[in-house]
């Protein structure tokens, strides 16, 4: 190669990457590299020819060495978001990913991406995460046996059974009907704190059943491992039925340490971070049967009255924003939102806060501010991701920031706001 150019090299490794002899292309962008080993360029091509070519290792070292020569590049954060995906480390396909978003990276292939990130990982995941033992005042509990992140998967599971009827003679078929080993799993499962059904069968099936609507038909199934996570009021994962999958996955809303036990929360959405420590246990007492020793509702007294006047203050909260619908309340609202997540953020409750990220969408929608569309846009999606999966019908629901600006809502006058997470 001696007296060739690095472009001219360059240019013959496309024209045989364009006639997919990739191995070719392979030895075109290397001696491209070797004459110019600091144009981006050239790691950027034979990392895609890297990913033709399914060497995911290969390919990840020169996204790599692309993001040291630049270290906003969008196509290798992309790209090394690919090469970890496809090499199960899952964090890293995430971390890059979001970085790529945050980059300015383009709509479609971020939807695309992370779409892909959470199938894989639904595919793979172990459930070896945690370890099922004793809990102090709660029978059996799941428990951290490695460290889990913000947005890791903890738990992907196929139930053992799923049935469209509470009724006790179709509970009592359908459990009959197992094989012995499923059967047996099934009558280990906690028949709750009270029997309330006075018949064995029916009564772990109530206490344990998860509602997993399917194309619109209400339905419910039982989950062997899922039933042995605890609730907490201050719950530090999230389970959800993943339809596309046929998975119930549990995925942590923050990092969660080694020995650590994983709850999450049996309340429906407004109670789980608005009601007071005596309103939730009466909830959980009255539709599961136990009293709720979990740490927030065991805090020693004046704590617990600190915790208690921060929900109160949630409540009062989401209830100002109803109000908030003028054309000119824009500003005051995104604050009011704002004001509510931080109260959330230091009560320690994490979750519910893609509901308002998509309430600051619309109203930055409304006053053409185009800028924070897209941030809360990103933001929401990226919360989607993190606390459902981004295969999860409701990260289906984010329109694109391109979509507000086709068809926005009605504008009331341009107003830029400035608030960011």
């Amino acid at each position: 190669m001696t007296g060739i150019t690095a472009s001219t090299l360059k240019e013959q490794g496309n024209a045989a990457f364009r006639a997919q002899d990739y191995h070719e292309a392979l030895r075109l962008y290397t001696g491209a590299m070797e004459i110019e080993p600091t144009n981006v360029a050239y790691p950027l091509n034979r990392c895609m020819t890297y990913l033709k070519l399914e060497m995911w290792p290969d390919a990840e070292g020169d996204a790599t060495k692309a993001l040291a020569l630049s270290p906003r590049e969008v196509k290798a954060l992309y790209r090394r978001s690919i090469a970890r995906r496809e090499q199960k480390d899952f964090r890293g396909a995430k971390h890059d990913i979001w970085a790529f978003s945050d980059a300015g990276g383009e709509w479609t292939p971020l939807l695309d991406q992370c779409e892909k990130i959470s199938a894989s990982e639904g595919e793979s995941i172990m459930n070896d995460g945690f370890e099922v033992k004793e809990s102090v005042g709660k029978g059996l509990g799941a428990f951290a046996t490695r460290i889990f992140q913000r947005g890791d998967m903890i738990l992907a599971e196929k139930p053992i059974f799923t049935i469209g009827s509470q009724k006790r003679f179709v509970i009592k078929s359908t459990v009959a009907g197992l094989n012995e080993s499923k059967r047996e799993a099934f009558m280990s499962l906690s028949p709750g704190a009270v029997n309330r059904y006075d018949d064995p069968v029916v009564d772990r099936y109530c206490t344990n059943a998860f509602a997993t609507e399917t194309r619109g038909v209400a339905l419910e199934s039982v989950f062997l491992a899922a039933s042995r996570f605890n609730h907490g009021c201050m719950r530090n994962a999230r389970y959800g039925w993943n339809e596309g999958s046929g998975q119930l996955r549990i995925y942590a809303l923050r990092d969660i340490a080694v020995g650590e036990e994983i709850e999450v929360s049996f309340l429906g959405p407004p109670e789980r971070h608005r009601a007071v420590r005596s309103e939730r246990r009466a909830i959980l007492e009255k539709s599961w049967g136990f009293v709720c020793a979990c740490t927030v509702c065991m805090l020693p007294s004046a704590e617990r009255e600190k915790s208690d006047r921060r929900r109160s203050e949630i409540a009062r909260m989401h209830g100002g924003l109803q109000s908030l619908t003028g054309p000119f309340q824009g500003e005051r609202f995104l604050q009011e939102v704002m004001d509510i997540i931080r109260v959330m953020k230091k009560e320690g409750y994490i979750g519910e806060i893609a509901d308002l990220t998509k309430e600051m969408v619309a109203r930055c929608a409304v006053h053409s501010d185009w800028q924070s569309v897209e941030y809360w846009v990103r933001k929401t999606y990226q919360i989607i991701f993190e606390e459902w999966g981004a295969d999860h019908r409701s990260a289906k629901t984010v329109l694109a920031p391109a979509e507000w600006r086709r068809n926005p809502p009605a504008v009331y006058h341009h107003q830029t706001f400035t608030t960011r997470l």
